[in-house]
């Protein structure tokens, strides 16, 4: 039951709905048939009007507000405004007439727009072309700029590369000064050869180099290449906008004359626009790059001017290094040869101290060879004291002269002087004389010498008389001295008187030693006497050796000396032997460096070569560098040159752009307004057909008809219902609707109730 009444509610409201909508229908007709007489009035006035309008936009205009206004008519309407508009048509056939002469001359121009069509295709191809190019360049040219942003880090290492070899170079040159001032010098070191061998790196150092040059080269050609197919697109680019500001420029009133084509063209145009905002963000991002080229390449001059400041800085501090390092070596140097000097010295003055030192010890030596002579002497003429007294003593007890004893020693003594002087002549004769003569001569002298010294030892024997070795050396020394060739006549006189009275004292002594022989028997004889002689003399000499310990002490001390002699001696052999050793591995070490001098010679002359090779080589990289300043520079100014031509085509991108926006806003209004006149058409129309049906039912009614047609409408109203359910409302107005209305309501852009006409939102709608 509550269905069922809710269901008479809803066709009860649906009924007053209608009644309401037919007497909102009739107010508008009445509005319209008014506005009807309005409009024909004005037509009226226009028509003549629109022939002579030239202004498009005012036509346009003009036809908008026409079209809305005819938009709001129904169909009887209509048909009554059609005739109405051939009644003034034959009014104004004449200027009609004019009017379709003017479109068949339009037409006659078609066929020109249509050759201009078939350009503005062909443009339109080759602008298409471009920009798939330029698309297909893209990629490519970014490679580019990642290979010029490594080449450029290339460039900045290869320039670092060659403010290494420069100050290698500087180094080189330096340091072969220096060897140069050291080899005159004589002084050369260890760190001199390692540095020499270091110089042999070098070369592979210039290979590198090398090699990045020719890259450089390589990447110069592929970037002037890329540079030239850049400039034709742009040429390219600026013929395409001279074309179509021409186009332009010709299609200036040809909308009047064909709007279809006009059409196309603004579909074209759309296309158009599209390809240049394309071409405004390549060129945004082009001006990028190149604001990031610039900044790249200022960031690049600045650091190749710090670079070059700080390379000077550094070659000035280089250069005060090495002064110091010079003034060092020079003190170092002097330091050394005064420590030479000084060792030099210490080994003169121990040298000196050695030899003194074998000076005192054979000083010592002889000097105790000659102490124990003495003391030989001493002990012999002591001995011969008291021989000699004891002999006198026996003499005098026996009643013999003593004074005989004592004449036959002096004899003796005189005759050894005489012996001496003899063998000092013979021997000077000896040495003076070089002829074979001579020697002959004097060699029976040397027998009859040799007789003598026999004599002589024989007396020595007999008289116990004792000469020393160096006497009798320096007689036989004084024999065989040489004679000069004036003195021979004289020595040789000489020599005979000499002989002479040898002989006369030969057979002195012949006698003589008879003489003594006879007296030895007579010795002999006495002897036994002397025995008990010798045993007083040995008291005596009991209490000598008590005097002579004394002099034993004295000896004791001489040992001692040399003792301490000997020690002495010994640390100076050490010494010597060391000293030996360091002349040695001295002696190695100037070897060593005399090898290390060849060396140092034959390495000069390669780094000499090497040097000269360098120098080329420098000559050709600054001759290079040279040249790459000039293209840089050329780069620069063509670079400033396309950015004022980039700027010139952005300022005429800017103002067709603008153009562009302008016309894009104007068309966006008009299809807007084309879309809601559409959608109040649609409207209209809809209402047109209820006012229709509406005014069928009234003129029935009218005519005294039945209310059949109204019974029918009401009974398929109420099937409706029972198929589509009310399910949402509307809060603004509380009516009920369907969901399939609801949503065609929602659709449209002006969204209405349809029974009450208030304006509703999304929001108001509610299940």
């Amino acid at each position: 039951m509550k269905e069922y009444r809710r269901s008479n509610y809803d066709l009860e409201t649906k009924v007053n709905s209608l009644e309401d909508n037919l007497e909102m229908k009739t107010n508008q007709l009445n509005t319209v048939y008014k506005h009807w007489i309005v409009l024909l009035t004005e037509l009226n006035l226009s028509l003549p009007k629109l022939s002579d309008c030239n202004d498009l936009e005012s036509a346009l205009g003009f036809n908008d507000l026409f079209l809305k206004e005819i938009s709001k008519f129904t169909d009887i309407e209509k048909e009554s405004f059609k005739n109405d508009i051939d009644i003034l048509l034959e009014k104004n056939w004449k200027k009609f007439r004019k009017n379709l002469e003017d479109v068949i001359a339009t037409k006659s121009l078609k066929s020109e727009s249509n050759a201009m069509e078939v350009k503005f295709d062909k443009l339109k191809s080759k602008y298409h072309k471009a920009t798939t190019e330029m698309a297909t360049l893209k990629p490519e040219l970014l490679q580019k700029e990642e290979q010029i942003k490594k080449l450029t880090g290339d460039l900045d290492q290869v320039g670092l590369k060659l403010q290494r070899k420069e100050k290698k170079i500087d180094r080189l040159q330096l340091y072969i000064k220096d060897l140069l001032k050291n080899q005159s010098s004589g002084q050369l070191t260890t760190e001199d050869t390692k540095n020499l061998v270091n110089s042999e790196t070098k070369d592979q150092d210039l290979k590198d180099v090398s090699l990045n040059n020719a890259k450089v080269e390589e990447f110069e050609i592929l970037s002037n290449m890329r540079l030239k197919e850049i400039e034709q697109l742009r040429s390219e680019k600026t013929l395409a906008i001279q074309q179509a500001d021409h186009y332009k420029t010709q299609l200036i009133g040809f909308e009047d004359r064909d709007p279809s084509l006009f059409a196309t063209l603004q579909i074209q145009v759309d296309e158009l626009k599209k390809t240049n905002a394309d071409l405004k963000e390549r060129c945004a991002t082009y001006e990028k790059n190149n604001t990031a080229f610039e900044s790249e390449r200022r960031k690049f001059k600045e650091i190749m001017m710090l670079e070059e400041k700080t390379r000077l800085n550094e070659h000035k501090k280089y250069l005060d290094f090495q002064n110091q390092e010079n003034n060092h070596l020079r003190t170092s140097r002097d330091e050394a040869v005064n420590q030479l000097q000084l060792e030099q010295s210490k080994l003169q003055v121990e040298f000196d101290q050695i030899n003194e030192l074998r000076i005192l010890a054979n000083s010592r030596k002889d000097r105790i060879k000659a102490l124990e002579s003495e003391c030989r002497r001493m002990k012999l003429a002591c001995a011969q004291e008291c021989s000699d007294k004891e002999l006198i003593q026996f003499f005098l007890e026996k009643g013999v002269d003593a004074s005989i004893y004592e004449n036959l020693k002096s004899k003796l003594a005189e005759c050894e002087k005489k012996c001496r002087e003899n063998e000092l002549l013979i021997k000077s004769f000896e040495k003076d004389s070089a002829e074979k003569d001579i020697i002959l001569e004097n060699a029976s002298l040397k027998s009859k010498i040799g007789d003598l010294e026999e004599n002589l030892k024989k007396l020595k024997n007999f008289y116990e008389i004792n000469f020393e070795e160096n006497e009798i050396k320096d007689l036989l020394k004084s024999l065989h001295k040489k004679p000069t060739p004036n003195d021979e006549d004289l020595i040789l006189k000489s020599l005979s008187l000499n002989f002479k009275k040898e002989k006369l004292r030969r057979e002195d002594l012949e006698a003589k030693n008879i003489i003594l022989e006879k007296s030895k028997e007579v010795f002999c004889q006495e002897i036994n006497s002397l025995v008990s002689g010798f045993s007083t003399l040995e008291e005596q000499n009991t209490r000598k050796v008590l005097n002579l310990t004394e002099k034993e002490t004295q000896i004791a001390k001489l040992n001692t000396d040399k003792a301490e002699l000997s020690v002495k001696v010994r640390d100076c052999k050490k010494r010597e032997e060391n000293l030996n050793n360091q002349l040695t591995n001295l002696k190695k070490m100037m070897e060593k460096q005399l090898e290390s001098i060849r060396n140092a010679e034959e390495r000069e002359k390669l780094l000499t070569h090497q040097i000269q090779l360098l120098e080329k080589t420098v000559i050709v990289e600054n001759q290079s560098v040279d040249v790459y300043k000039q293209k840089l520079d050329q780069a620069n100014l063509s670079f400033k040159e396309l950015q004022v031509n980039v700027e010139k085509l952005t300022l005429r991108l800017n103002e067709i752009t603008a153009i562009l926006h302008e016309k894009t806003k104007i068309v966006n209004l008009e299809q807007g307004e084309k879309n809601r006149l559409k959608e109040e058409l649609e409207i209209k129309k809809k209402n047109l057909e209820l006012l229709e049906k509406k005014n069928l039912g009234l003129h029935q009614e009218l005519n005294g008809g039945n209310n059949n047609s109204t019974s029918a409408e009401i009974m398929e109203l109420k099937e409706q219902l029972d198929d589509y359910k009310k399910s949402h409302v509307l809060l603004r107005c509380m009516h009920t609707f369907c969901k399939g209305c609801v949503d065609n309501l929602t659709q449209s852009r002006q969204r209405k109730c349809p029974t009450c006409g208030l304006v509703f939102s999304l929001s108001d709608i509610k299940e």
